[in-house]
């Protein structure tokens, strides 16, 4: 975004030899974000997504106790540790359900993959409107036909969607 600042109009009358001269006395303490915004190493990987979301930037020095660069956390890390969150990477079958706000609707879904046979690799919930949620999970293991007859059963719950990865 500071580079955006630092570069010349599109209507500039320059032409392509004196931009090329005036950017190469152009200095990074010109154009450098002066008030920088930073994780601590010892801080969540979800306190470190939400700044980055937060104040729209894509990586975040990381400090040490005594305030020393140790490091930096990009949005592409924080994708890899979004995919093994979600089990992307093993074999199994994703559900994604919308439902409602219910106490022991999780260790009731719980109960039929296990009943099932079945073994969960990754369990997530996303709030989306009027207290309803997502709920998606990812299972291996599972007696699919088992499984989707006795979630049938479960009213409150509408299937969104189905995928083998």
């Amino acid at each position: 975004k500071d580079l955006l600042y630092a570069s010349p109009s599109m209507a500039t009358t320059l032409d392509i030899w004196e931009l090329h001269y005036l950017l190469s006395k152009l200095k990074v303490k010109e154009i450098m974000t002066k008030e920088v915004i930073t994780v601590r190493e010892d801080d969540s990987i979800v306190k470190a997504a939400l700044e980055m979301a937060e104040n729209k930037v894509g990586a975040l020095p990381v400090l040490n106790e005594a305030g020393n660069l140790v490091g930096i956390i990009t949005e592409t890390d924080i994708f890899k540790i979004f995919i093994e969150m979600m089990g992307t990477r093993r074999n199994g079958v994703r559900y994604t359900f919308e439902t409602e706000d219910r106490p022991g609707l999780i260790k009731d879904l719980s109960k039929i993959v296990y009943d099932s046979g079945g073994s969960i690799i990754s369990f997530v919930t996303i709030p989306i409107e009027n207290g309803r949620y997502m709920i998606s999970f990812k299972a291996k293991n599972l007696d699919i036909d088992k499984f989707e007859s006795s979630v049938s059963k479960m009213e409150e719950l509408k299937l969104v969607g189905k995928y083998e990865e």
